[in-house]
């Protein structure tokens, strides 16, 4: 028996007690990134939002087994910050259907909000090589929508078989009826649980994973009521993609008791939020490299340098580099260079033509 076809679905229950340590843990870790977070200028917490959020679309769309650039997704983010829903190439999409999901929390979530989402992802109404029907819920006309795994010789194991599309309509309205309403769950754990509820109601022909968890994002925002995301809950998903869909299958097969589940959620957002230093660290050195700077005299030109450096600079700095960089003479380069060593901000490396720069905490 699959967990819908239980007569009181989708009367889900949960045991407080068991869950509690782990929604302790997330929100503690939550607090101390949003206390982090906030002691940071409105410059950097936007190019941290900017960082996360492509972490978040390249794993969302890598535990589907679609590999994007994530060069080119940060581009996407910036063009559709700038300019909502600028689809220009494939990555836009996907893009378009996270940034909608965590910039406009404020808004309820409808079925042709979803639907948007899923005209997006695909764009050419194509899905690896075979043609699917987008923006509208499944009707099963090539059968029964499966999930299936297959075995060293190629036997196909169902691992999962959705609800008849006859029923999508009403559990749909079910669904987005719980969660527009405005109870007291706490948001992690309505996300964990919108997240089963819609992966179990399979709605569409493909793209069901990244549209759950852009619900994730969404419901995450509207607790926060932020629209700037600092943590990456599909990133930590990608990195235990295994048991990501074990806990799934398990419960899918299990009873109207999600508990498992939600601990395991939960788990998986606290290991996100306490990660989230990793994927924003380039902001956080960038800030902490800034302050300290600015208690300097430093001229023009020094200043730029910094600028460049701190900013995804490749290979090793040398006075010939800061030359072109500023437009200077090679005499003013090095001392330029080695008043930046002797204000505490770069060290010496090497000697003669070896010779480079690096920032002193490196």
């Amino acid at each position: 028996m699959y967990i819908y076809e239980h007569p009181t679905w989708p009367a889900f229950t949960w045991d407080l007690e068991r869950i509690f340590p782990s929604l302790t843990e997330a929100v503690h870790l939550h607090g101390v990134l949003v206390g982090r977070m906030e002691a940071l200028g409105i410059e950097a917490r936007q190019e941290a939002n900017l960082l996360v959020t492509a972490h978040t679309v390249v794993s969302s769309s890598a535990i589907e087994g679609e590999v994007l650039d994530l060069t080119a997704v940060k581009a996407s983010i910036s063009r559709q910050l700038a300019s909502p829903f600028a689809i220009e190439h494939t990555v836009d999409g996907v893009v378009a259907a996270h940034l909608d999901a965590s910039q406009q929390y404020a808004a309820p979530l409808t079925l042709d909000r979803l639907n948007m989402w899923h005209r997006v992802l695909f764009p050419t109404g194509e899905s690896g090589v075979r043609s699917i029907a987008t923006g509208t819920l499944r009707d099963d006309s090539n059968g029964r929508m499966q999930v299936v795994s297959y075995s060293p010789g190629f036997v196909p194991i169902v691992l999962y078989e959705a609800p008849h599309a006859t029923e999508l309509r009403g559990e749909m309205d079910r669904f987005l009826s719980y969660l527009n309403d405005s109870d007291l769950t706490h948001p992690f754990i309505k996300a964990a649980i919108a997240h089963l509820w819609f992966v179990t109601l399979h709605p569409y022909e493909d793209g069901n994973g990244r549209i759950g968890r852009a619900i994730i994002d969404y419901i995450l925002a509207r607790g926060e009521e932020n629209e700037l995301r600092f943590y990456s809950p599909s990133t930590e998903i990608n990195r235990a993609k295994r048991n990501y869909y074990a806990a799934l299958e398990s419960t899918q097969k299990g009873s109207l008791d999600i508990t498992f589940w939600i601990i395991w959620f939960l788990d998986c957002l606290a290991r996100s939020l306490a990660n989230a230093k990793d994927i924003i660290a380039p902001v956080l050195r960038r800030e902490r490299f800034y302050r300290q700077a600015a208690t300097l005299p430093l001229s023009k030109n020094q200043r730029v340098l910094l600028a460049r450096y701190l900013d995804d600079f490749t290979g090793n700095l040398t006075s010939s580099k800061y030359a072109t960089i500023c437009k200077v003479s090679q005499d003013t380069a090095t001392r330029d260079l080695k008043d930046l060593c002797n204000k505490g901000l770069f060290a010496q490396v090497g000697a003669g033509r070896s010779t480079h720069y690096v920032l002193r905490e490196e």
